[in-house]
This record gives structure tokens, sequence and C-alpha cells, in this order.
């Protein structure tokens, strides 16, 4: 929602003024829907959009300079355009479709978007990174279904000199497979199915450092049957300014594998 028509962009200054006194409103009247269409396997799936509520004023005193905001990184993290942020760890479910699960005959895909939590909307050379990409990963773990763990790699830094495959969404927006969760050097254990805790705080030279917000969707398809689509579940809030990595099982009473 905007108070007046405009060429301006989020990054340009003017859009977005404390209280909605921008170009950008504060109202929140929008919402809306998305579908994705696959003609040629005969699938479909969609979900609601990802709704960013615009709440208060930096004068009001809910806001402060310095707040995680979700388009921060467009004026220095200002809080100017009073927008919750989204979170930066998720957890969902996977299949890997080897053999088989829950009906499902191909590996979970994950569709990813990150903030860089720089005002990176700039040209680049193709077949060059941009800085800070690739982007990398805090922490990643994988659960079997007694919730026994595996930790995954973590690079706390972006960008990092390693191989992409080590990276699990490394763009600002990527399509990661779940076929991709191999064992390896670096995931000796490994899960036909489970849950996948993914930390995708990174510090990228951003004065948000090292919190950056994300959005994760899941997707588990029946080649020419069905599809299934919803969010990861978010844990927290980009606005709280921490982060935790937890592996510890959280029921004691579970069976464990002997170490």
């Amino acid at each position: 929602v905007v108070n007046d028509c405009s060429l301006l962009f989020p990054g340009n200054p003017g859009y977005f003024g404390d209280g909605g006194t921008g170009i950008a409103s504060n109202l929140n009247a929008i919402w809306g829907d998305y579908f994705l269409v696959d003609p040629a396997a005969d699938l479909a799936h969609g979900d609601s959009l990802v709704h960013v509520e615009a709440y208060s004023s930096v004068q009001e005193g809910f806001w402060e300079p310095g707040d995680y905001t979700f388009y921060g990184r467009y004026h220095s993290f200002d809080a100017r355009d009073n927008r919750e942020p989204l979170t930066g760890t998720w957890l969902a479910r996977y299949f890997t479709a080897e053999p088989p699960r829950g009906g499902f005959t191909t590996p979970t895909t994950f569709l990813c978007w990150r903030d860089s939590g720089l005002n990176d909307s700039f040209f680049f050379t193709c077949g060059t990174f941009p800085n800070p990409y690739p982007l990398s990963q805090n922490g990643g773990a994988f659960f079997d279904e007694q919730e026994n763990p595996t930790l995954g790699m973590s690079f706390p830094f972006s960008p990092i000199p390693v191989a992409l495959d080590l990276l699990y969404c490394p763009g600002a927006t990527f399509r990661l497979s779940s076929s991709v969760f191999r064992p390896s050097e670096a995931l000796p254990v490994f899960y036909e199915t489970g849950w996948f805790f993914l930390n995708l705080n990174t510090s990228s030279g951003s004065v948000s450092d090292p919190i950056k917000q994300s959005y994760l969707t899941t997707v588990h398809q029946a080649s020419g049957t069905f599809s299934v689509g919803f969010p990861a579940i978010g844990l927290g809030s980009a606005l709280d300014k921490t982060f935790t990595v937890t592996t510890a099982p959280l029921d004691v009473n579970l069976p464990r594998e002997a170490p």
C-alpha cells in the first residue's frame, strides 16, 4: 500500500518514512496467494503469500534504530520502514525418496529466499559472484524420526572460499533438493527421512551481522500423481537478535542409539 504513485523503489531515499510517512504506507491491507504449476509432470501446489506486517513507529517507541526490519538493508537498519522481519532459522521435514516414503517418489525440494543484509541492488559481471555471495549458513542439522541428530557444515561468514556443494542455500533465491543429503566426509551419518534444521544467519559485512532473515518452503511430490507444498517451521524472529543451534534431544524418554 502506498501514499502516492511514484517511480521510487524501496532502496531509494523517500520511499520509506517512519510511521508510514514516505511513499510506502503503514496500512496493512494487502494479501494474496501463489501457485507453482508443472504441466509436464501434471503437478501443482500453492500457498498464501508471505505477509509482512507494518507496525507502529520509531517515534512511538516500538522500534529503535538498529532493529532488524524487513527492508532494513535499504536504509542501514534505522527501522524507518517499520516492517516486522522474518526469522533466520528453520525446521522442515524431508524425504529422499530412496526408497519412496509416504507415497512420495521424488526427493523433497526446498525453496529458499535470503536477505544478504546489504543494499546489493547493483549490476555485476555474469559468471562471477557479487559480494557477499555465495551466502553461507551458520549451521545445519539432520534429525531422524527419533530425534537423533547429525550436524551439517557450518560457516559463519559470507562469502567463503569453499565448494558450493557445502552450502545449502548460497543465493538470494535457491532451489535445494534433498537428493544432495548423501553420506560424505562432511555428512558421515545420513537419514533417508527426517527433519532438517537450517540456521541461515550469517555475517556479510552488514550492520545487522550476524542476524539475517530468510524464508523456506518445502515441496513433496509423487511424479504425475500429487504435490504438497507448505512453509517450513520458522523458529523465532530476526528481531530477537539472538539465535542458538541446539541438537540435544528434547524428549529423554525416546530410545537413543549407542554412542
